[in-house]
């Protein structure tokens, strides 16, 4: 049905003006449509850069918070210890029992932004390279 009416419509078109103003009806519609594509994708990339600001922020405010109690408790491991749980569990667990709850939220939050913040940015950049190639 849509085909048949932007048919009709552009039958009329091409009736009243000559073929030249036909074709340029015709690119004035791509050209609309690409500019609807581009202003999405620019939506899009500054969706993900403010989704990325609220990521940090929630770094801040959650995170800090677990790693005030694991200072205030004397509490020291490394990245090594956040990246392999083995590791974490036997070295830093027995060593501090009292603090296990602290240490196990810390860790969990600390890898969740992380995997939240690379994702974003990985969509910020592939956004990005959208953008860069669809202007061309």
């Amino acid at each position: 049905m849509f085909r048949l009416q932007f048919g009709l419509l552009s039958k009329l078109i091409g009736q009243l003006f000559r073929d030249n103003t036909r074709i340029q009806f015709y690119n004035f519609i791509f050209a609309t449509k690409l500019i609807g594509m581009y202003i999405t994708l620019i939506v899009l990339i500054i969706s993900a850069v403010v989704a990325l600001l609220f990521v940090n922020i929630y770094f801040r405010v959650r995170v800090m918070k677990y790693y005030k109690n694991l200072v205030r408790a004397d509490v020291e491991f490394d990245l090594s210890h956040v990246l392999n749980k083995r590791k974490l569990e036997e070295e830093v667990m027995t060593r501090y029992p009292q603090s296990r709850q602290d240490i196990q939220a810390f860790v969990n939050h600390l890898k969740f932004s992380a995997r939240i913040g690379m994702i974003l940015f990985v969509l910020v950049s592939f956004f990005g390279w959208v953008l860069m190639h669809y202007r061309n």
